[in-house]
């Protein structure tokens, strides 16, 4: 039995999100299939996510391992799941073999988000399925105040939602940051962890101070009181990316 890694993208729009559910289009549950099949297995053949995106988040660069007695070499393996796999919206880009012990979610190190704007007051056909669109460009250096307020570790709970498992809301943020590019703006975020909807709810409270309907000090205050009802708005998923994911070994 061998384990195996692979690098996942996929445009979120059409999925129920990342984990397996009855009944309904999700990205663990087309990868599962098309591995089984590749894999010329008639039992399921779990894959474990590096995180579980929800419904509408896309992902340039989603981490999975599983494990298969295939003998197929990387490249066999990749083309064959990629074979398997239904639709355009999904694909595997990079496949590896690691060790038996390697875990894809519990030996992340740092984990990168994107938030994606786009600025314009009509419709942009080809930035409405990854963007969020907002008719003003927000004040970007309040924006970067804000976000520099958050690196480090604190407890996020104010930008948690309610139905989070999770025991701690404590994370560490290495890098916080907001980029203009043209009519487009994004937020990238790294950190070792994030809590359910935490950078969602984050680019939500930063855009009211962006906007001028918060400042500065309200969105510190927001962070320090451990309260979601503090905060702002969790904005839409569709803006959402996961980015990038990062080991302790190079792969």
């Amino acid at each position: 039995m061998q384990r195996r890694l692979v690098k996942i993208e996929y445009d979120g729009t059409d999925f129920f999100g990342w984990q397996l559910q009855p009944g309904v289009r999700t990205v663990q549950g087309e990868m599962e299939k098309a591995v089984a099949r590749a894999s010329g297995s008639t039992d399921r053949v779990v894959v474990h996510g590096a995180g579980r995106t929800d419904s509408g988040v896309h992902a340039l660069s989603q981490m999975a391992h599983f494990d298969s007695d295939a003998t197929h070499s990387p490249s066999t393996f990749l083309n064959a799941v990629n074979y398997w796999l239904s639709g355009h919206d999904v694909s595997v880009i990079g496949l590896w073999e690691v060790p038996a012990g390697f875990h894809a979610r519990f030996d992340v190190v740092k984990k990168t988000y994107r938030y994606s704007i786009i600025i314009s007051e009509m419709k942009r056909p080809l930035y409405e399925r990854y963007c969020t669109r907002l008719r003003e460009m927000p004040n970007i250096d309040v924006l970067n105040t804000c976000a520099q307020k958050i690196r480090g570790k604190h407890d996020f709970a104010a930008f948690t939602s309610a139905g989070s498992k999770v025991t701690s809301t404590t994370r560490h943020i290495f890098e916080s940051k907001w980029v203009s590019e043209g009519d487009l703006l994004h937020y990238y975020v790294e950190g070792n962890g994030f809590t359910y909807n935490m950078v969602r709810s984050l680019v939500g409270t930063m855009l009211e101070a962006g906007s001028g309907k918060r400042n500065v000090e309200d969105f510190h205050n927001a962070l320090e009181s451990r309260n979601r009802p503090d905060a702002g708005p969790t904005a839409p998923a569709r803006g959402l990316t996961l980015y990038e994911v990062k080991y302790p070994v190079q792969l």
